[in-house]
């Protein structure tokens, strides 16, 4: 999760798939991270199988966690703990090997266990990661590592344990005291097999790219692991790519934390994690522009048409310039949010002066969208015709689909909240109309903690309408883009600029107001009698 550029809401998903996921975005890719219950290729498959479920237009996978190393050299030196192994095409091997599943023949087991190899896209993008690494004076592997080594004392399990704690003894000399490190368990450490030293070690992430072996045992047997990797030409074994690779295109990335053998333990997992996870960000970075843009299901155009159906609009309206001037000099710009309040007494034309700016500046603004905030209710059902004509004009928002499939409004307002606050759709218009009866803090900002002091703006009736103040920052985007126009009669809005609607001073305008409702000719030029 530390590789992410960003976090998005949760959305929903059916009631039979138990997974957690995290949902978020690197490099413009949609990414869904999803954990484990618990080690082994059939939780592995299961968890797959559910999160394709929820997510039917996942195109490609990565495995991305810890496994054990062989120490042996490829052309990028020796396998040392802390270092890398990516599942790629060697000789006869696909990349991966399912090393415990064939036939038992008289006298020999007859392995069967070859694993579909890496989808194209990907091997191209870990040999170009390749290329590129090698060219450059900085790792962005080891960069990317270091979003987890922050100094955080939860994270700092995640950082480098120090060449010192890297134990590698000979095959045959075993582990002395179970339970115990080597340290304090009685292993003679002048049997340690010297490991190489590389100049940058503390700056340089080693990558092997080789066959991965997938099984579901644990092994900690250092002979066994050297036959098989003679065998298979083997570089790592882990326990979940054979419940996963049969059926979906993935790629599999795992940190080195132990040898598998007796000395196993769990100093090097976290270090090893991170590693792995920095290698899985990287790759996002050398996808095609292609392969980026089927992988990427966000739009990448936020164009709506606006429209004024359901919302009454009078045939002539009485334009008033200075509060259309003011109005333009608050929402004009585009860095940050800009937000003005039409504030007056009911009927004095608020919305009427909403609809005169949207009609006359609608060039300026990739999507207009008018919201009733009378009640909380009704805001929410204008959330879901808004995300209804999203989807219509916007059928990739995928996030859109799923949550009105749902039928749950809060979940539908909070996918329209996300693709507002999407970071390139930074141009649209949101008017609030009707919030006449606002539930605010008497401290206005957003985080405010003083909660003893409530300030209910009303009607000038008797406060018949409390029942249906509410809270609207509750629904308003979250990133500091765009602009907004609330309407209200409530002097106790205190969001943004205020623009206050008096009665009109010039009598031209009030008796062209008055000549459509009065059926009298000629009215507007006083040709007529009082009776």
């Amino acid at each position: 999760m530390e590789m992410l550029d960003e976090e998005h809401n949760p959305l929903p998903q059916p009631s039979g798939d138990t997974n957690v996921y995290n949902l978020g975005s690197i490099n413009g890719h949609n990414v869904v991270i999803a954990g484990l219950p618990r080690a082994g290729n059939c939780s592995a498959a299961t968890v797959m199988t559910q999160m394709r479920m929820t997510f039917p237009n996942l195109k490609y996978g990565l495995l991305v966690g810890i496994g054990g190393g062989v120490p042996k050299k490829t052309e990028y030196g020796m396998i040392c703990l802390g270092h890398v192994v990516v599942s790629a095409p060697t000789g006869i091997h696909s990349g991966a090997l399912q090393y415990d599943h064939g036939k038992a023949k008289t006298g020999r087991f007859e392995r069967k266990g070859c694993l579909a190899p890496p989808p194209t896209a990907l091997l191209n993008a870990a040999r170009e990661m390749a290329v590129r690494r090698q060219r450059m004076d900085h790792d962005p592997i080891w960069e990317n590592a270091k979003r987890v080594d922050s100094g955080r004392r939860n994270l700092r399990h995640f950082k480098f344990p120090g060449t010192d704690n890297d134990n590698l003894f000979a095959s045959d000399y075993e582990h002395r005291r179970l339970g115990e490190s080597c340290e304090n368990g009685g292993c003679d450490l002048k049997q340690r097999i010297n490991r190489p030293i590389e100049e940058d070690e503390n700056s340089f992430v080693v990558v092997h790219r080789g066959t991965i072996a997938s099984g579901e045992l644990v092994i900690k047997d250092a002979k066994k692991r050297d036959d098989l990797a003679e065998e298979h030409g083997v570089l790592c074994f882990e326990m979940e790519a054979a419940g996963v690779l049969a059926d979906f295109p993935c790629m599999v990335i795992r940190g080195i934390s132990d040898y598998c053998d007796s000395h196993k333990n769990d100093v090097w997992h976290g270090y090893a994690a991170a590693v792995a996870a920095a290698y899985a960000r990287q790759l996002f970075f050398q996808m095609s522009i292609e392969e980026q843009g089927h992988a990427n299901r966000t739009p990448t155009s936020f164009e709506l048409p606006f429209n004024l159906s359901g919302i009454s609009e009078v045939t002539q309206f009485i334009a008033r310039d200075i509060e259309l001037n003011t109005i333009q000099d608050i929402l004009d710009g585009t860095a940050g949010r800009r937000t003005a309040i039409l504030q007056g007494l009911g009927g004095i034309g608020k919305t009427q002066l909403a609809i005169a700016y949207i009609k006359r500046h609608r060039t300026e603004y990739s999507a207009m969208i008018w919201l009733n905030a009378r009640d909380e209710t009704t805001i929410k059902q204008s959330f879901t015709h808004m995300a209804e004509w999203i989807l219509r004009h916007h059928p990739a928002a995928a996030h859109i689909e799923g949550a009105l499939e749902s039928r749950d409004l809060d979940q539908i307002l909070k996918a329209v909240i996300r693709w507002l606050d999407e970071p390139r759709n930074d141009r649209w218009l949101l008017v609030y109309d009707n919030y006449d009866n606002p539930l605010l803090n008497k401290h206005t900002g957003k985080d405010s903690k003083d909660v003893s002091s409530i300030e209910v703006g009303v009607d000038n009736d008797e406060g018949k309408n409390l029942a249906k103040a509410f809270d609207l920052r509750s629904f308003l985007p979250e990133a500091d883009h765009g602009a907004i126009i609330v309407t209200t009669r409530s002097s106790a809005v205190k969001l943004g600029q205020i623009v206050h609607l008096g009665k009109l001073e010039d009598i031209k305008d009030g008796l062209t107001v008055l000549k459509p409702v009065s059926g009298r000719a000629g009215l507007e030029k006083g040709e007529c009698f009082c009776i």
